[in-house]
């Protein structure tokens, strides 16, 4: 009787109406109706009662309830069955054991609250009571498992399409199952399953879905307040969280139901936020920064290998550096007979580098070692890691360039510079010549 109560004042929501009308509609009496009033308000359904005007459920409320969701679902099968809970864990893993234990496709778990969310990688999700939505939903697919990942595609896409319908923000997707709004993300999604390996197809598939509807920025743990946001503030919006429950449903269901057609691609792909952009591609051990480029048809990021782009300026470079080698034979014959020669002084710095001597190099032309720095950190941005080793490769192919060029002409046979020829590097250098 009280789900029947409370569908009455949500279908009245922001109107008041009298207990004599509620018992008349559900057929019982204004006692019955005052006791269900009263339990409501306890569950924090904000409820204001007016003498001679009746029971008001206030546009403000939002309460999560099996009754509210069911209200806004179109959907065939998904949420046919749903699960709400004040607390839990969990909601993917409460999914999982519900799924082991049989619970159909299209099972529905959704938490006011969770005291240890799970995100990727193995990190947590904050997931305080009253400000989101923590939800889970038992799949069964009969899809190969390469084709896995367009489920967590077409969920961020479900999500997106009804923060945006709901809330007119604009919504930018981070590859691969991250929502953001105004650069902060207010959604993550984690998809979980079991594979059957002799068929190559899952056995089950476990969708979560975590979205910071209301929360304040201040709510938020110290250390991810400068990246987490919430899609509303609740005193500013008319949407509920039942209805944006309702309304990712409702999207998923038509996504799901065509996964393999791939229908939600474009948006995908048009609302994603990192496609040009530079993205870290965290290892075990390492961190490499690439260029997100595009997404393909499979959902899989292309990324663009920055160490060749570079690779092709060392080699523009080196043959720079060869062209001013074989010209300072020039420069010295103009020195000899006063004619001053621009070009000395960057000549004498590039050989300078190529023999490793940056203080020499920074004597003759200040300007170019720190140039060389300068483009480099432009050209990478700066990764540390990869500054040295490329830096490292610049000047191995400088250095096998110009001594190439003195085995060719075999005239060349001390360096330009006064360079200490007892050096490691100089010695080692002498088995070009």
């Amino acid at each position: 009787m009280k789900t029947r109560v409370i569908e009455f004042l949500e279908e009245n929501k922001g109107k008041s109406v009298s207990g004599s009308e509620i018992a008349a509609k559900l057929n019982i009496s204004r006692a019955a109706v005052w006791k269900i009033i009263n339990n409501l308000k306890s569950e924090g359904y904000i409820i204001e009662a007016v003498t001679n005007r009746g029971y008001c459920l206030k546009e403000k409320s939002d309460i999560i309830s099996e009754t509210s969701i069911k209200m806004n679902l179109k959907t065939k099968s998904l949420g046919n069955e749903l699960q709400v809970f004040k607390t839990v864990t969990s909601t993917n893993t409460l999914a999982k054991d519900l799924t082991q234990n049989g619970a159909k496709e299209g099972l529905v778990v959704i938490s006011e609250e969770q005291t240890d969310g799970k995100g990727r990688r193995g990190r947590s999700f904050f997931s305080p009571s009253k400000t989101g939505i923590y939800m889970s939903i038992v799949l069964r697919p009969q899809i190969d498992i390469n084709d896995t990942l367009f489920i967590t595609v077409a969920a961020s896409v479900a999500v997106a399409e009804a923060i945006e319908t709901l809330t007119g923000a604009s919504v930018g997707i981070k590859w691969v199952n991250d929502l953001f709004i105004n650069e902060k993300k207010v959604c993550g999604i984690l998809t979980e399953g079991a594979i059957e390996f002799e068929s190559r197809k899952l056995e089950y598939a476990i969708l979560g879905i975590g979205i910071n509807f209301s929360t304040k920025n201040e709510e938020f743990p110290n250390e991810i307040q400068e990246i987490a946001g919430s899609i509303v503030q609740l005193e500013n919006s008319k949407c509920t969280r039942s209805q944006l429950i309702g309304e990712v449903l409702n999207n998923f269901e038509e996504y799901y139901n065509n996964l393999t057609d791939k229908g939600y691609m474009d948006f995908y792909k048009n609302h994603s936020n990192i496609i040009g952009n530079n993205v870290i591609i965290v290892g075990d051990e390492t961190k490499e920064v690439y260029k997100a480029i595009d997404i393909d048809d499979q959902a899989r990021l292309i990324i663009k290998d920055k160490e060749k782009k570079v690779l092709i300026w060392c080699i523009v470079l080196g043959l720079i550096v060869v062209f001013m080698y074989i010209t300072d034979i020039k420069c010295i014959i103009k020195a000899t007979i006063g004619v001053p020669c621009p070009t000395c002084g960057m000549t004498r710095a590039w050989i300078s580098v190529l023999h490793l001597d940056f203080a020499q190099a920074f004597k003759w032309h200040p300007i170019f070692p720190i140039a060389i720095v300068v483009v480099y950190l432009i050209i990478d941005n700066g990764n540390p890691k990869k500054w040295f080793k490329m830096l490292l490769m610049f000047t191995v192919i400088l250095l096998l360039a110009v001594y190439i060029y003195r085995i060719i002409t075999l005239g060349l046979s001390t360096p330009p510079l006064d360079i200490n020829k007892n050096s490691l590097l100089f010695r080692a250098i002498g088995l070009f010549r």
